[in-house]
């Protein structure tokens, strides 16, 4: 008999999550679309077709635009906090999860639209 393993992470839709403290966290659907390796930066800008949303591109050349990638923990983020506060996106109260979606009109580029949920309160 020949086993069928499942895989959980086939599933999943290429994200990005900014976490409470503005680093830019990568799942590992947008980590394998995007081919991110410890020497990738990114790169972002507005789009002209939509103002709400963000334009990104992954590279591998640094500049003064650019925020590198590390890795934590298995998996990868930027630190992406001057950005938040330029664009006035308040990622202490509110979680914002960006879903990736390739752009037709520039190859390489990706637009991401967002979903933005108060964050929930942790009493300890």
């Amino acid at each position: 008999m020949e086993l069928k393993f499942i895989s959980l992470i086939s599933g999943q839709s290429p994200k990005f999550t900014i976490h409470k403290n503005g680093n830019l966290g990568v799942n590992t659907a947008a980590e394998r679309l995007l081919n991110l390796t410890e020497n990738s930066f990114i790169k972002f800008a507005k789009s002209p077709q939509k103002k709400d949303d963000l334009v990104f591109i992954i590279t591998k050349q640094e500049d003064k635009e650019a925020f590198k990638v590390k890795k934590t923990g298995g998996y990868y983020q930027f630190n992406t906090r001057r950005l938040w506060r330029y664009l006035g996106i308040d990622y202490v109260k509110r979680k914002v999860v960006f879903d990736i979606k390739l752009n037709a009109f520039d190859k390489g580029y990706h637009l991401m639209s967002f979903r933005d949920i108060t964050r929930k309160e942790i009493k300890l």
